[in-house]
């Protein structure tokens, strides 16, 4: 969590990259169940919470079909 919080600092940051499968920081944070790197990237005020993996689903629907992320 400390590497990502610093990472966010970095100017000109893309949050919203996507590798070659479509996945961004956020979807893998999802995915993996990260809820404090999920926060983390949320508050990131140019974040796109809707973009979709080459599969076509979101960070939210990777988080709601793995079952993983609990929402507070």
């Amino acid at each position: 969590v400390d590497t990502v919080n610093f990472l966010l600092t970095v100017p000109n940051l893309d949050v919203n990259l996507q590798d070659k499968q479509g996945k961004t920081a956020l979807i893998h944070a999802a995915i993996k169940g990260c809820s404090q790197i999920v926060k983390l990237l949320l508050k990131m005020e140019n974040i796109d919470i809707n973009l979709q993996d080459k599969e076509g689903n979101s960070a939210l629907i990777h988080a709601s079909t793995k079952l993983n992320y609990v929402m507070k």
